[in-house]
């Protein structure tokens, strides 16, 4: 046995603790706060959106960029769902990412 390890008696850390803000009693109210937080997040799509719509102008803005960005979300909203078993802001934000930028696509592909 490595002499580092002699004096500790075992081969393994000792487990980690939680942070207390994510102990068992707070975890309903900071997904709570994280579905706000989700919802406030995508504010600025919803800019970018109703610009494009009322400048009717899509020049400055790259297809490929927004149909990427939405790819993205739409696989972040599949790993809420399936690995992290419905894991609501996280589907909540990245759906409503995909919708927006879906809605940006739309858009770009118009003006």
């Amino acid at each position: 046995m490595p002499e580092r390890y002699a004096k500790n008696k075992t081969m393994h850390p000792s487990p980690r603790r939680s942070p207390s803000f994510l102990q068992q009693d707070h975890r309903k109210q900071y997904g709570q706060f994280m579905i706000l937080v989700s919802l406030v997040s995508n504010v600025w799509l919803l800019i970018q959106v109703i610009d494009l719509y009322q400048k009717e102008d899509a020049r400055s803005l790259s297809l490929a960029a927004w149909i990427l960005y939405c790819a993205g979300a739409f696989l972040w909203f599949v790993y809420g769902y399936y690995v992290l078993e419905k894991d609501k802001p996280l589907m909540l934000h990245s759906s409503l990412a995909c919708a927006l930028s879906g809605v940006m696509v739309a858009g770009i592909v118009i003006y």
